[in-house]
């Protein structure tokens, strides 16, 4: 699964939660949280989509639902994304289970004040708006696991694990490896001794020699960590 945004994670916890609670799961109950004093409208006969926003709340700053309207535009469209791949990958199913409808609203806007409308005109963004604001979610176990570990699958943590089992095995390896060759020069350092030290001061010398050779191994092993 590719990385997710915090947008995306957040969107996936709510999906989660309301699906704890509720059959009803939809586009639209789970980024309502976002739509304070804004409805989306739907027009499924004319194949359009707009946002109105209070007017009130549009006449203090008007800059603000230009804002708004953009960002809001790109979030529901990353969100549809979300989803198709969250189905891709098996972790929910969507599915239209009510009829067509002429039209529809969701949001946060009172009902029955007066609003500004802005039109969203790119034709395949209110293509897949449309089309997606239709579909009931239905989640499955990976999803709820997923979003409970931190959003990571179990082929995420499988290698997470294997690749922190390697590592200890290579360190393991590696010490192994340490000790094999410190014993091997003792053993060498034994022979060369006898062979070679018959003499004290021969003795000292291969002593010397010995030690500066394991001395000289121990910088190469650590050197790098």
């Amino acid at each position: 699964m590719r990385k997710l945004s915090n947008e995306e994670k957040a969107f996936i916890s709510e999906l989660v939660r309301i699906s704890e609670n509720s059959f009803d799961v939809f586009l639209a109950n789970i980024i309502d949280r976002e739509l304070n004093n804004v409805d989306v409208f739907l027009d499924y006969d004319k194949n359009s989509v707009e946002y109105r926003i209070d007017q009130n709340i549009y006449n203090n700053d008007p800059t603000e639902f230009i804002h708004f309207a953009r960002n809001f535009s790109w979030k529901i469209i990353c969100y549809i994304q979300l989803l198709k791949d969250l189905e891709e990958k098996g972790m929910l199913f969507l599915y239209q289970e009510s009829p067509n409808i002429n039209n529809s609203r969701f949001g946060r806007l009172t009902i029955g004040n007066s609003y500004i409308t802005n039109t969203i005109n790119d034709p395949n963004a209110v293509d897949s708006i449309i089309k997606y604001s239709k579909k009931t979610i239905i989640i499955n176990e990976s999803l709820i696991n997923y979003a409970g570990n931190n959003f990571r699958t179990n082929e995420e943590i499988q290698y997470s694990e294997e690749k922190i089992a390697s590592a200890k095995n290579l360190n393991t390896a590696k010490n192994t490896l340490i000790v094999t060759t410190i014993a091997l020069l003792l053993t060498m350092s034994t022979s060369l001794i006898q062979i070679f030290g018959s003499s004290e001061n021969n003795e000292n010398l291969s002593e010397k020699k010995i030690i500066k050779v394991l001395e000289d191994i121990h910088y190469d092993i650590h050197k790098d960590k």
